[in-house]
């Protein structure tokens, strides 16, 4: 049986025993991990707080175990900006990018 990841923005999985491959499986769920959160910070609107959060694909590897159960290992890089404005102007602004290793076993 064969393994092959299909990478974008997320990673898809998908599996074959020689014939036709399996339709691609979404294995990351990268959109339901985005999140925004916008602050006013004054009765005029004209100055906020504002952070976004998301996850991106990182690299990927697939393999099956000795019981045939498939396993993958892939890195997902959770990048976060925050930013604060004041009558137009950026005050003050960062992102980070936090890489997480995750595991999973089907």
């Amino acid at each position: 049986m064969a393994h092959r990841i299909i990478t974008s923005f997320i990673v898809y999985l998908s599996t074959s025993n020689g014939d036709k491959w399996t339709p691609a499986v979404n294995v990351t769920n990268n959109t339901g991990r985005k999140s925004f959160a916008l602050h006013e910070t004054n009765a005029l609107h004209a100055s906020h707080v504002a952070t976004v959060s998301f996850w991106c694909r990182g690299p990927a590897v697939a393999a099956f175990g000795r019981q045939g159960h498939l396993g993958l290992a892939y890195i997902s890089n959770e990048h976060s900006v925050v930013e604060s404005a004041a009558l137009g102007w950026t005050l003050a602004g960062g992102s980070t990018t936090t890489p997480k290793l995750l595991f999973l076993q089907f």
